[in-house]
């Protein structure tokens, strides 16, 4: 017997993801919707994370908020692969101006890698891009599952 696949909202639901009314319209990433939910928490373990340690964009030193924040990429999501999609050193809290609109951001976004995570971060998330590893995700729906419990465990902190 076949079973029904779950709509959008109702998958969004499951996973806890507070506008999950909106449906897909609210996922960076759609196909599979799993994905497009452990992104939504990912980011938002690492705005919440890096509201609490620093403060400020990785990229212009600017005070930022969770709410105002953007969980931005130094290696490009568009290409980085799914090694450093959702790696927690290749995406940290920018303001929306770096993450969205300044062509200059990764000078500051570098310098700021190696000062947070130690000198030589950046150029390792270099190598490993220019590797060109590939890396499969078997579980999007556990990654989310993950994501959502680390963001709990630093909201409730």
């Amino acid at each position: 017997m076949k079973t029904k696949k779950k709509s959008a909202n109702a998958l969004m639901k499951e996973y806890g993801m507070p506008n999950y009314k909106s449906g897909r319209a609210v996922l960076r990433y759609k196909n599979p919707l799993e994905k497009g939910i452990a992104w939504f928490w990912f980011a938002c373990y690492i705005r919440q994370r890096d509201v609490l340690k620093w403060g400020t964009c990785i990229s212009c030193n600017k005070r930022t908020t969770f709410e105002d924040g953007n969980a931005g990429h130094f290696i490009a999501a568009s290409n980085c692969g799914l090694d450093l999609l959702m790696d927690e050193k290749n995406v940290n809290l920018e303001c929306q101006g770096c993450n969205g609109f300044d062509q200059n951001h990764l000078w500051g976004y570098e310098k700021n890698l190696d000062a947070r995570y130690g000198a030589g971060t950046a150029s390792e998330l270099k190598r490993r891009y220019a590797s060109g590893k590939i890396v499969k995700i078997n579980n999007w729906g556990e990654l989310a599952w993950h994501w959502k419990a680390e963001y709990e465990k630093l909201s409730t902190g």
